[in-house]
């Protein structure tokens, strides 16, 4: 772990000995920074995808001291999936395996490999995967049946055939990718999809974010000025998925144990949730309205081609 960490203006800073309110606000100067930079560089380009790498790398550094300082730092996205994801996840490859005795699972942005660690054992699956900055942990576990690179989204799905993926699994990874890249990698997911093929995605709900670092220095409903470059509502992200012909199969709610659980979806369904989005922002007390979001399943999506 480094513990010294040089900031945009070259200046040194002694991760280990800052408060996490000190570690906070570095990190957001220094995505603010960064994503700046990343939205200039050309899309799909060489030059932003090893610049993003290094903004990830050095990011890491302060999100590593981060963890140490404060118990509640949650691990998702870059640094993990959350275990009820995961637990659903695991859910989802059962059900596969009853009409499947074999089927091929993609996460996208496998960060320190925690969901990879929970199935790998399982029988008869292959796992794809890939992340702009790999961690140490998810090196070593590449196998016959485990296949990892350290690419873009968009790059690493270019080599995969199309019609091949089972079970897309993206927990806090499509809020990273660039605006002008992002529904041309959409396009990309459902072209690597079998026809049967599920997209299990978990992205922060803009409505009540901002979710990245940017939350602790913007009012709620601004714009993620770090990482989190598509950050929107649940309306704005099934509209870009309706585009391309994808479906929900599934809507997710919570239960009292807050464990994620599926209903199967129609038309009727999908339309009252994007509907209540609006509805649920009119109540004002904060607390309440993040819970009834994440009771509710605002940021969790089970879609499916639309045949």
């Amino acid at each position: 772990m480094q513990k010294y960490y040089i900031d945009k203006n070259n200046q040194k800073h002694n991760l280990a000995s800052m408060s996490i309110d000190q570690l906070n606000l570095l990190n957001y100067q220094e995505e603010c920074y960064f994503a700046s930079r990343i939205r200039k560089l050309p899309a799909f380009s060489k030059k932003r995808s090893e610049y993003s790498h290094m903004a990830y790398e050095k990011i890491f550094q302060i999100a590593d001291f981060k963890k140490l300082k404060d118990k509640n730092y949650r691990k998702k996205g870059a640094n993990g999936s959350t275990m009820s994801s995961v637990e659903l996840l695991i859910d989802l490859i059962k059900c596969y395996k009853k009409i499947k005795p074999k089927i091929t699972i993609y996460e996208a942005g496998v960060g320190s490999a925690y969901a990879i660690n929970k199935i790998k054992n399982i029988p008869n699956i292959k796992i794809y995967g890939c992340d702009v900055f790999l961690s140490d942990e998810a090196k070593k576990l590449k196998s016959e049946n485990i296949n990892l690179e350290e690419k873009s989204l968009y790059d690493h799905l270019k080599k995969i055939p199309d019609n091949f993926i089972d079970i897309f699994y993206a927990d806090n990874v499509l809020e990273h990718i660039v605006e002008d890249e992002y529904e041309d990698t959409i396009k990309l997911i459902f072209k690597k999809l079998k026809a049967d093929g599920v997209m299990y995605l978990v992205i922060p709900n803009g409505s009540i974010g901002p979710s990245d670092v940017s939350r602790y220095y913007l009012k709620e409903g601004s714009k993620a000025l770090g990482f989190h470059f598509m950050e929107r509502s649940y309306k704005e992200n099934m509209e870009t998925f309706m585009k391309f012909h994808i479906r929900s199969k599934y809507l997710a709610y919570r239960n009292k144990e807050n464990k994620l659980k599926l209903i199967k979806a129609n038309l009727f369904f999908d339309r009252l949730k994007i509907l209540l989005e609006s509805k649920l922002l009119c109540i004002k007390d904060k607390k309440r309205r993040h819970k009834l979001f994440k009771l509710l399943g605002y940021d969790t999506y089970i879609l499916k081609k639309q045949k």
